[in-house]
């Protein structure tokens, strides 16, 4: 006997799809989609932001889809995708050398140096090495010139984690221009802060930079950092970070005595105020001193600051501000993260130096500086007594009666308060005293140190870092060996982004409500403020028609319902038409088949019919 088959064809469907919008996975998880399919759909959107992640991807895949893809499925999906457009992970390292004569051919002076080490393993028995990846420098001309030419001596060094697939360390050296704005000297990545990887970055940052005359490094509380310092550069002023200092002295030493005193003794510039709160310290606690002497011997206070530098930071929070500004980059191929900081840098660098040409011509200090101290000036009620033209006796009463003298010297640019010397730029009393001789002597851009000119300025800005090819143009260089990636040592758990901050940093503080008159930051019972006519009253009213609101809330709410109901009712019948009418039409089309199969049937194998 001999079988035939019937085929049918269903070109289209007039019905919608009746499938869970999830795929009908565990919890309403889609796994119908898998990673490879994910990696498909998110490959134009990570093109376009390579930093985006799972969770907005989610969102775009649910909006376009409507499924719900695992977490950790879009995860694997991205970095596939990330694959994709670079190339893959391990082979990116490779590419650094590349990224290295790009920026030396484009801009001669920059440095980009690559450090590696031999890593050796066993494969099948067999003892074998390769060269690892771990960690590079890269300073360019503009940043390391402008630095010299134009900045003041002050480094702020501190590195942050990257949150990419290694988990290295984003290190920077951070100075300030006279604008007090954020100026990158160099930067690059570490294996892991330790005093062997610190020491190879400031070396290699010495190299360039020297040692320059009044040279101020500050560091808070990294791994090593601290003894690389001691080590690469002797003898330079070594500050630390009061934020971490004063972090860990509230976990030994608790009251109002230490808040009162430890933050003044850092801020005040007099060496006696300094003096006199260390004093109070000291003598509530003796033990406070051997604390100080044994776990914080950089210096933290401005009144041991030098006179050249001109800067009065005591906390490091101008390399928080480099972390925070390229913050987008932790998570790129490493050669893309150097890629985009050179980006942002270069167009910072025009933006400052197309504002130095055009908003500082004819001006011999920066304006804004001389704007800041005309308005100290206005309004200062002091005393001042003059033994000759130059110098004053400035007295300052303050609100408990009590009389500060301090001696001011315009000739030499000194007053005994010490915040002149070493910040800079005038303070009140010598502000006070140039107000008192008035004219051309009385100017206040004369009295202004040279870092906060702008001809300091423009020298920061005169070059700018090397504008490069893209990737797909450049001429690949073999280094005559393959740089692998580096050895993962990746922590338990989810690399975190952004940094927890503590209760000093500024956090915002819940506030409270009162309920008097309705007004943050206080209580009703310590409540003083005059009570607005209009407070409480909505409140009030609805108290007073609290039958009335819920009599109209329950009829709105029946309208809806009856209306949801009716709306229902109505989507029913119309899905129950639908349904009856592709049952009787695929009922007919089976009837007809089969008639048409029993006729067929019978006409070839009836002996009789055929």
């Amino acid at each position: 006997m001999t079988s035939f088959f019937i085929l049918f064809q269903i070109k289209s469907n007039p019905h919608g799809h009746t499938c869970p919008p999830g795929g009908g996975g565990g919890k309403d998880k889609s796994k119908l989609a898998k990673t490879r399919w994910v990696a498909d759909a998110i490959l134009d959107w990570v093109r376009e932001t390579p930093t985006i992640g799972p969770t907005a991807l989610h969102g775009k895949l649910f909006e376009k889809y409507k499924i719900n893809v695992q977490y950790m499925k879009i995860f694997y999906a991205k970095e596939r995708a990330l694959d994709r457009i670079n190339g893959p992970w391990n082979e990116s390292f490779q590419l650094l050398y590349t990224f290295k004569a790009e920026v030396e051919t484009a801009s001669p002076g920059s440095v980009v140096e690559i450090d590696k080490h031999t890593v050796k393993y066993k494969l099948k028995g067999k003892a074998m090495e390769k060269e690892c990846f771990r960690r590079a420098f890269v300073c360019f001309k503009a940043c390391w010139q402008g630095f010299l030419n134009g900045c003041r001596p002050y480094l702020a060094v501190d590195a942050t984690a990257l949150n990419g697939r290694w988990r290295g360390q984003l290190a920077a050296a951070s100075a300030v221009d006279g604008h007090n704005w954020l100026f990158p000297v160099a930067f690059g990545v570490l294996e892991v802060e330790s005093e062997e990887s610190w020491v190879w970055f400031l070396q290699q940052l010495r190299n360039i930079i020297g040692t320059p005359s009044g040279l101020v490094i500050h560091t808070d509380a990294c791994k090593g950092l601290e003894t690389a310092v001691e080590i690469v550069f002797p003898g330079v002023e070594h500050r630390e970070c009061m934020r971490h200092l004063a972090q860990n002295f509230k976990k030994k030493f608790k009251g109002k005595v230490y808040d009162e005193n430890l933050w003044p003794a850092s801020y005040t510039c007099s060496l006696r105020k300094h003096e006199h709160h260390l004093r109070v310290l000291y003598a509530h606690n003796p033990l406070v001193k051997e604390y100080m002497d044994e776990h914080h011997g950089k210096l933290w206070s401005r009144s041991k600051f030098n006179e050249i530098c001109k800067v009065d930071y005591v906390t490091n929070n101008l390399a928080e501000c480099f972390n925070a500004k390229f913050k987008s980059v932790k998570g790129l191929l490493l050669w893309q993260a150097f890629d985009k900081i050179r980006q942002m840098i270069m167009v910072k660098m025009a933006l400052r130096k197309r504002i130095a040409e055009t908003q500082y011509v004819g001006h011999l200090m920066l304006p804004s500086l001389i704007k800041a101290l005309h308005a100290k000036a206005r309004g200062l009620r002091m005393k001042c007594i003059r033994p000759s033209t130059y110098e004053a006796e400035v007295t300052y009463t303050d609100s408990k009666n009590r009389e500060w003298r301090y001696p001011v010297n315009l000739a030499t640019n000194e007053c005994s308060c010490r915040q002149w010397q070493i910040r800079g730029k005038p303070c009140i009393h010598a502000l006070h005293l140039m107000t008192v001789i008035g004219g051309e002597d009385g100017e206040v851009d004369q009295y202004c140190s040279e870092y906060f000119s702008v001809a300091k300025f423009r020298a920061a800005y005169a070059e700018n870092v090397p504008a490069l090819l893209g990737k797909d143009q450049w001429n690949i260089v073999d280094p005559g060996f393959k740089l692998h990636s580096p050895v993962l040592t990746r922590p338990p758990g989810r690399p975190r982004k952004n940094r927890i901050r503590a209760g000093e940093e500024g956090r915002v503080k819940k506030q409270r409500k009162c309920k008097r008159c309705g007004i943050l930051g206080h209580i009703a019972r310590r409540c003083t403020n005059p009570v607005d006519a209009s407070f409480g009253e909505e409140e009030q009213w609805a108290a007073a028609n609290a039958e009335e609101n819920a009599a109209a809330e329950e009829n709105a709410a029946s309208l809806e319902d009856n209306a949801a109901a009716e709306e229902n009712a109505t989507s029913l019948e119309n899905e129950a038409t639908e349904v009856a009418a592709w049952y009787v039409c695929n009922l007919s089309i089976f009837c007809i088949c089969s008639l048409f199969y029993r006729w067929l049937s019978l006409f070839l194998f009836d002996p009789a019919l055929g």
